[in-house]
Parts: C-alpha cells; structure tokens; sequence
C-alpha cells in the first residue's frame, strides 16, 4: 500500500477507511460502530452476489401476480398545501403592519406600517396606505398594538426656524 502510489494523499481515503473500520479490543467495537450505532459498509459489500434463479415462464408470471398483488396503494404526501395563520386579533384591530413580500436587504423590517383599516371583508382588508386604499388578504397583515391611536402621517414635516429667520425643514427620518 506504502509504495503503489507517488502521493500519500492518494492512499489517504483507503487508510481512513481501514481506521474507521478498524477492530478496537478495549472498546469491543470499530470507531464507525460508536460513532454511527452500527457497522459501515465498506466497498466490497455494495456489490452483492445474487444467485441468479432460472425460473420457468409460468413460476416467473405466478410470482409477479402473488407480489402485485400484495402491493398497497400509499396515500400521496401534499407538502404544498399549507395552513396559513391569521391573527385572532384581527376582528378588533384598527391598525395593522403589512408585511413586505419582497427580497429584503439586511437589517430590512419585514412589515410596513400602520396602517389603517378601512374595510374589513371575510378572507381581505382595505387599507389606508398613504391615503390611497389597498386591498391586501388577511395573511399578510398582522394587527398593530400601538400607544397612540392615531397614525403618523409619513409625508408631513415640520419646519422650524433658526435664529436668522431661515426656514429648516427636517427630513423624515428625523421626526418623533
């Protein structure tokens, strides 16, 4: 093994493999069996000797009916169907964050708002979205539990003035 290849690194995997395999006295085990909880297969165990059976025609048809036949039908997994959660509190809200299905960036909020409800339908709410009314299903909204029962207008700022008369008008992000 030593001298059949130029590189070590080629006989690497196989020296592994007889590591791992490897009959410990003191533990009564190979390492693979206390790491995994049994034996591995090693490569001369995945190709199984089968003894190849002659059978006759008619055996060969009996045997595939008896096997056919013992078939059961497995009901099909549905993993796309999936129970969407509504809030309970939703039916009293005034106000809710709607979440923003988009790719965010890091450190993006997942929900935008409040906003307030207008219209309050079975399965979709109406909303106030910067004045203009948008209809959004009752999965992408989550009710907002806020201090204030008013909604902060986004748009409106207000200007001060500073010593020399000049007016100042802060930008957005700067309003509390």
């Amino acid at each position: 093994m030593c001298h059949d290849t130029q590189n070590w690194y080629d006989a690497l995997p196989i020296v592994l493999l007889g590591i791992r395999t490897a009959w410990k006295e003191d533990l009564a085990a190979t390492a693979a069996e206390m790491i995994y909880g049994e034996t591995i297969r090693i490569p001369g165990e995945f190709l199984n000797e089968h003894k190849k059976e002659t059978l006759e025609p008619e055996n060969y048809v009996v045997q595939l009916r008896r096997q056919m036949q013992a078939l059961k039908p497995v009901p099909t997994a549905t993993h796309g169907t999936k129970e969407n959660f509504v809030f309970k509190q939703l039916s009293e809200a005034t106000q809710v964050f709607l979440r923003n299905d988009t790719v965010k960036k890091p450190l993006q909020r997942p929900y935008d708002g409040p906003y307030e409800i207008i219209r309050r339908g079975k399965r979709t709410f109406t909303i106030n979205r910067n004045g203009i009314p948008y209809t959004v299903t009752a999965e992408r909204i989550k009710p907002a539990f806020t201090e204030e029962s008013h909604i902060p207008q986004q748009g409106a700022t207000e200007e001060t003035q500073t010593r020399s008369g000049r007016r100042v008008k802060q930008p957005v992000r700067f309003n509390v």
